[in-house]
């Protein structure tokens, strides 16, 4: 069993008696004992209904990291096994057996186990672990409980969930607030020991709404992207066409590439479709309540003389309709843009600032942006500065030729 860094340990040096010939004396066995006081921070066992986890809709993931490899829980067992109600654990472990013997802690990997609300941020405020009775071994006694502080756009450690109480263990902690939480290891060892053999996994709490930071904070304009890369991980990450470009931005350090001519959408998760991360906003022609916005403003670029147009195309993911901004010879298919604004001109060779009243653009008809997808002729493109504002004037006064 592995044990957390830093809980409570008593170490006693203890001398062993062993059968020594004559004129050999005892010495001590430089070997500690080691007990740990007060280590299972389990408490009363809650019910596993209601669960955050089903009542969001919350994708599961379990990844190997360094280098990162995603496994596909439904090859193992029905993912909705997890959230269904009952403690009662399926015949096969979770994840791969080869995949649990190849995590090589020496060389930095891990296995981590992700629970992603995706756009609706949660308050937290205990998990219950429902474990397969028949596999002990396998039991998840000893695991960091880590949350995505979206402000901060990083990674904090949460309360360590240590257990020997059994099959079934709930933790309360004081509430966490956010849309991302993960499971890993404490330290100094492979995690899991065994397999995970979860029959069900419950999250306890309540939903708070909205889960962007600008929402959040109730803030007149909400940043999609200017300088961060986790905002838009899910148009580059399992991508070769696009990525992060660090310099050369209309604002800030980094801009998002399309490295070739290509149409890049956000990477599928169900039951979200191909849509944002924190992105859940409403466009009114008045807004007012948190996550309405009318005004969106971004800046693009041609990547070189060969690119022969440029698109941005923005609405819901799921259904239509949507709408898009471009210029040059680049156009969605008919059938997954209902409203296009195509601008006059060549496309930009340098920084150029589109500007659009998307109440106005749309006739009212578009009420919802949770997805953003690219596209570019020829050659790529460079993206930067997508925001939207509630009202004009909130909107960034970006030094670049501006388009409207």
């Amino acid at each position: 069993m592995c044990h957390g860094a830093g809980d409570p340990v008593v170490d006693v040096l203890a001398d062993q008696a062993e059968t020594r010939g004559p004129g050999q004396h005892l010495t001590p066995d430089p070997v500690p004992v080691v007990r740990r006081a007060g280590w299972d921070n389990a408490g009363a066992t809650q019910d596993l209904t209601p669960n955050l986890i089903k009542t969001t809709s919350a994708y599961l993931d379990v990844r190997l990291v360094n280098p990162t490899r995603y496994i596909d829980l439904g090859k193992q067992n029905a993912v909705a096994l997890l959230t269904d109600g009952r403690a009662d654990a399926p015949a096969n472990p979770w994840v791969p057996w080869s995949v649990i013997g190849a995590i090589r802690i020496q060389d930095g990997q891990e296995l981590q186990f992700t629970v992603d609300t995706f756009r609706t941020q949660v308050r937290l405020t205990g998990i219950t672990f429902a474990e397969d009775p028949a596999h002990p071994v396998s039991w998840l006694r000893d695991v960091q409980l880590q949350w995505w502080d979206t402000r901060a756009g990083l990674w904090k450690d949460g309360p360590k969930l240590l257990s020997d109480a059994g099959a079934v263990h709930t933790h309360t902690f004081e509430p966490l607030f956010s849309s991302h939480f993960r499971l890993r290891t404490t330290g100094g060892g492979v995690w899991p020991v065994g397999n995970i053999r979860l029959g069900e996994l419950a999250f306890h709490g309540t939903v708070v709404g909205n889960s962007h930071r600008d929402v959040l904070e109730g803030n007149e304009l909400a940043v999609l992207f200017d300088d961060r890369d986790d905002d838009v991980r899910d148009i580059v990450e399992d991508s070769t066409a696009a990525d992060i470009q660090i310099g050369g931005a209309a604002v800030g350090t980094r801009c998002l590439r399309l490295k070739k001519a290509v149409e890049r959408y956000p990477t599928s998760r169900a039951p979200f479709g191909h849509a944002m991360h924190d992105w859940d906003f409403r466009i009114v022609e008045n807004p007012g309540a948190p996550g309405e916005y009318r005004y969106l403003q971004f800046a693009w670029k041609a990547l070189s003389p060969a690119t022969s147009g440029i698109s941005v195309r923005l609405g819901p993911a799921k259904s239509a309709p949507v709408f898009s901004a471009s210029i040059g010879d680049s156009h969605w298919p008919p059938q997954t843009s209902m409203v296009e604004k195509q601008f006059e001109g060549p496309v930009p060779a340098d920084w150029k600032v589109v500007h659009i009243d998307l109440w106005k653009f749309t006739a009212g008809v578009v009420k919802v942006v949770d997805q953003l997808a690219l596209r570019s002729n020829g050659d790529g493109a460079l993206f930067d500065g997508f925001v939207l504002a509630r009202t004009e004037t909130a909107l960034p006064n970006l030094p670049w030729p501006r388009s409207t």
